[in-house]
């Protein structure tokens, strides 16, 4: 079992490391790429659009709290740009999806 300054320290801990992926994620969410295909890769030379991040948070053997970051799934999604030069120009480019495993509400 640890202390009890243990267990507040590593929740601390998690809760910057979800502030940091939060700010990440907020910080990249107009970013453009090329649009994966069916296998997730993109064309070579291309730029790969940002993959937002989510914080994985588990329990500590003897007390506390641990955390990861993973890739979203689905990472992007298509959206139509409507100040496209032609349709043959980048008409759709990938955003981030920011999804929340939770749903949060105002009391």
């Amino acid at each position: 079992m640890s202390s009890i300054s243990t267990i507040a320290q590593s929740g601390m801990n998690a809760a910057t490391r979800r502030l940091e992926v939060s700010a990440s994620n907020v910080a990249n969410v107009a970013s453009t790429g090329a649009l994966p295909d069916a296998i997730g890769t993109v064309p070579a030379g291309a730029a790969r659009a940002y993959a937002p991040l989510v914080v994985v948070q588990s329990a500590s053997a003897g007390g506390g709290t641990a955390t990861s970051v993973t890739t979203a799934k689905p990472s992007t999604t298509a959206v139509s740009d409507p100040q496209a030069p032609s349709p043959t120009q980048a008409a759709s480019w990938p955003r981030p999806m920011l999804t929340s495993p939770r749903s949060w509400s105002a009391r």
